[in-house]
């Protein structure tokens, strides 16, 4: 499938999305057909919280649980409005390294969702 018809595809299927969980599932699956990542989260914001809402990974991550936004990447990538591609996690000061040693993570990339008041983040792991 090309990526032209992967995001036709992906832009049905929102159209076609009556809560939040369909939305979550849509993300999910698309960011990780995208980007060949081992594992993709929706990450929402709850006040100064993430809140790792959903996950499709080869081996569990943080699916419903919450940090302080300033303690991961996920807050960082919210609260500057950036996109943020990490090659090696252990090299990076902005991740909490003991959070990701018992995971599968080495390198990701998180975006924003919405550049304006972020509402939350995608992010995707090798």
């Amino acid at each position: 499938m090309t990526l032209y018809s992967e995001l036709v595809r992906a832009v049905q299927r929102l159209s076609c999305c009556r809560d939040l969980d369909a939305v979550m599932a849509v993300l999910r699956e698309t960011a990780r057909n995208l980007t060949g990542a081992d594992g993709v989260t929706v990450v929402l914001r709850d006040g100064d919280l993430c809140h790792y809402a959903d996950e499709n990974a080869i081996a569990p991550l943080w699916k419903g649980h919450r940090f302080p936004m300033k303690n991961c990447i996920s807050g960082w990538c919210m609260l500057h409005r950036q996109q943020v591609a990490i090659p090696d996690i252990y090299l990076d000061p902005r991740i909490p390294h003991d959070a990701y040693r018992p995971t599968f993570v080495q390198s990701l990339a998180m975006t924003p969702i919405r550049s304006e008041d972020p509402i939350g983040a995608i992010g995707a792991y090798w």
